[in-house]
C-alpha cells in the first residue's frame, strides 16, 4: 500500500516512488533510504499486489526487483507497460544476475535502468533521483538508454586481449561510439590514491594526476561519483566526469571514467552519465579482472622491490669454505640476509616473476664485493650468480670482480637452466684470471650433473642432502665416494656443503672429500664478527692459489 500522506501538498512536492519487492526487509531499507533522501515512498510485496496499486495510482518512478513469486520482475515490466498510466514512467530494474543478458532484457522490456545485487544504496539513490528528473525528458532518456544497452551488449561481447592494456583501449573505443563527443578512459588504481591512465580516447580529466583526499576517499570506499573540473567552468557549462570503479571481489582494480561537456545545471544529463559509466565499468572490470589483477600485483612487487633496492636492505654475510683435515679456510660464500627477514629465495623468486631478478641479483653481488675488502688475505670469495645473469651482465660483473683484489669463485645452481655451454664457459673466461667456477647442489638433480659435465667447474659442491646423516647412511656414502673418484679424474675439487656434526664430518674425510662448508666449520657471519675472530697477525702467504685447483693443468673453460 501506498504510505499515507498528512498534507495534500506533499504529494505534488515530493516525488513518490514505488517499491516491489517480496523481501519485506529489502523493501524496508529501500523505503527508509528513499525516504530520508526526500522521496514519498510506496510498496508491494508481489507482482499481482503492484499491479493493482498502479492500475489507478500514478507514481513517479518504480524500483522493481526481478526474483518474485508467481510474476518475475520482467513480466510485471511488461504489464505496467500496457497501463496507460505508465507507459513512461521511469523504472529502475533490480537483480542478482549480473550476466549482460539480463541487463540487455531487462532494458529491451522497458527498464529505463538497471542495478545488480546487492545494491549499493547511495547509488540507489542517486539512480532514482536521476529516474524521477528523466520523466520530463524521456524521449532522450530513451535514446540514451538505447545507446547503453546496445554498449552494453557490445562489451559484454569483447573478446578480452592477453594484455589488459589492448583490452582496455577497444573497451574505450566502444563507449566513445555509444557517446558522440565524450571522452572515455580506464585508469590503473595506485596504493596511494592516485591512478595511471591505461587507454583514453578523448580528453583526459585533470584531477586524476593529482588526486586529492577527498576524492582519495571515493577511490578507497569504491562508490561511484562525479567530478567537475572547476579550471574548465564556463557560465554555458563545463566538463563533467563520472567515475565509477573497477571492482571485482571487493578488489579495487582501477576507474571507469565518462566525461562530457554539458550546460551548467543540467543535473539530469550528469546523472545519466554516471549511471552509464556504472554500467560500463561494471562490464569492464568483468573483461579486465585476470590481466588487471596480474597487472596490479606485478606492480606492487615492482615498488615494493624497488624500495629493497633503493633503501639497500639487505648486507651480506659470509660463510667460511675449510679444508676438512687441518681447518684451514680457503674461501667465503657471499650469503645475503634481508632486513625484513624473508628469505634470499624467496625475495629472488618475486624479483623474477616481476622481471627484476637480474636487478636484484646484481644488487646483491655489487654489495657483497664491496662489503669483502677486508675478508682474510689469501681467502677467495664465492658469490652465486645465475647463468642468465651471468650472459647479460658480463661487462658489469667483471668491472665488479676487478675491484676485490682476490680470487673470485663464480656458483651456478641447479634452479637456473642453461642452453648453451659453451657460452656459459666463453662468459666465465672473460671475467679474468683469478675467476674460478663452481656448481652448486651437485648431485640434487640431473641439471647439476651435466653443468659438471659439460662445465668443467674447478669446484662442485655437494648437495646438504647427501650429506646430512651419511654417517649413519651407506647409500650416500656410496654415491659420494661415487662423486670423489669422478673429481680425482677430473682434477675438480669437492666441497660438502651443510656439515653440522663432527660424525658427517669424519666420514666425508675417510671418503676423501677435501673441502667443507656448514654450521660445525662455521656459521654465516657479517664482515665485522668474522674480522673479530681473525688471528693476528694475518697468515702473509695465499693459502690457495689459482693453479692449486687444477694441479698440472691449464685453466680449463
Amino acid at each position: 500500500m501506498i504510505a499515507e500522506r498528512d498534507r495534500a501538498d506533499d504529494v505534488a512536492r515530493r516525488p513518490l516512488v514505488f517499491v516491489v519487492d517480496d523481501e519485506p526487509a529489502v523493501r524496508t531499507i529501500y523505503l527508509r533510504v528513499l525516504e530520508r533522501a526526500g522521496f514519498a515512498t510506496g510498496a508491494a510485496g508481489s507482482g499481482a499486489e503492484a499491479l493493482r496499486t498502479l492500475t489507478h495510482q500514478a507514481v513517479d518512478a518504480v524500483v522493481l526487483d526481478q526474483q518474485m513469486p508467481g510474476m518475475t520482475g520482467l513480466q510485471l515490466l511488461a504489464a505496467i507497460r500496457l497501463l496507460p498510466l505508465h507507459d513512461r514512467t521511469p523504472v529502475l530494474f533490480v537483480s542478482g544476475d549480473r550476466q549482460s543478458e539480463m541487463r540487455i532484457s531487462a532494458l529491451h522490456a522497458g527498464a529505463t535502468d538497471f542495478m545488480v545485487k546487492p545494491v549499493e544504496l547511495a547509488e540507489l539513490v542517486a539512480r532514482v533521483s536521476a529516474q524521477v528528473r528523466m520523466g520530463v525528458t524521456w524521449r532522450r532518456t530513451l535514446n540514451s538508454l538505447s545507446r547503453r544497452a546496445d554498449a552494453v551488449a557490445s562489451l559484454a561481447d569483447l573478446t578480452a586481449h592477453p594484455d589488459p592494456h589492448v583490452t582496455a583501449a577497444l573497451l574505450c573505443e566502444r563507449i566513445a561510439r555509444a557517446h558522440v563527443g565524450a571522452s572515455v578512459g580506464i585508469y590503473q588504481a595506485r596504493a596511494n590514491g592516485s591512478y595511471v591512465s591505461m587507454a583514453a580516447v578523448g580528453a583526459q580529466p585533470l584531477f586524476l594526476g593529482d588526486a586529492p583526499p577527498a576524492r582519495r576517499s571515493h577511490h578507497i570506499g569504491g562508490q561511484p561519483w562525479i567530478d567537475l573540473e572547476l579550471s574548465q567552468l564556463r557560465e554555458s557549462g563545463g566538463t563533467w566526469w563520472a567515475c565509477a570503479p573497477l571492482r571485482r571481489q571487493d578488489r579495487m582494480l582501477g576507474l571507469l571514467v565518462l566525461g562530457r561537456t554539458v550546460t551548467s545545471g543540467d543535473l539530469d544529463e550528469t546523472a545519466q552519465l554516471l549511471a552509464a559509466a556504472v554500467d560500463y565499468a561494471a562490464v569492464a572490470a568483468l573483461h579486465l579482472e585476470v590481466g588487471l589483477a596480474d597487472a596490479v600485483g606485478l606492480r606492487l612487487k615492482q615498488e615494493a622491490l624497488d624500495e629493497i633496492i633503493a633503501a639497500r636492505a639487505f648486507w651480506p654475510v659470509f660463510q667460511p669454505v675449510a679444508s676438512l683435515d687441518d681447518g684451514t679456510v680457503i674461501g667465503y660464500e657471499a650469503l645475503t640476509r634481508f632486513a625484513d627477514g624473508t628469505p634470499p629465495d624467496q625475495h629472488l623468486a618475486e624479483a623474477a616473476e616481476a622481471g627484476m631478478g637480474a636487478e636484484l641479483e646484481m644488487a646483491m653481488l655489487a654489495a657483497a664485493i664491496a662489503s669483502s675488502g677486508s675478508l682474510p688475505r689469501g681467502t677467495w670469495l664465492s658469490c652465486n650468480i645465475s647463468p642468465h645473469v651471468l650472459l647479460a651482465h658480463r661487462v658489469e660483473i667483471h668491472t665488479l670482480i676487478e675491484s676485490t683484489g682476490r680470487s673470485v669463485v663464480v656458483e651456478l645452481t641447479e634452479h637456473s637452466p642453461i642452453n648453451d655451454y659453451a657460452l656459459v664457459r666463453e662468459a666465465v673466461a672473460d671475467l679474468g684470471p683469478d675467476v674460478l667456477l663452481a656448481v652448486d647442489d651437485a648431485g640434487a638433480g640431473f641439471a647439476s650433473l651435466r653443468h659438471v659435465v659439460d662445465l668443467h667447474p674447478h669446484f662442485m659442491k655437494l648437495d646438504r642432502s647427501w650429506v646430512t646423516r651419511i654417517d649413519s647412511d651407506h647409500s650416500r656414502q656410496a654415491l659420494v665416494a661415487g662423486l670423489v673418484g669422478f673429481c680425482a679424474r677430473t682434477g675438480t675439487r669437492m666441497i660438502a656443503e651443510g656439515i653440522e656434526r663432527a660424525e658427517e664430518k669424519a666420514v666425508l674425510q675417510q671418503l676423501g672429500v677435501l673441502y667443507g662448508q656448514g654450521y660445525l666449520l662455521g656459521k654465516p657471519l657479517p664482515l665485522a664478527d668474522i674480522n673479530a675472530l681473525r688471528p693476528v697477525p694475518p697468515p702473509a702467504a695465499p693459502v690457495l692459489r689459482l693453479a692449486d685447483c687444477s694441479p698440472g693443468e691449464v685453466r680449463r673453460g
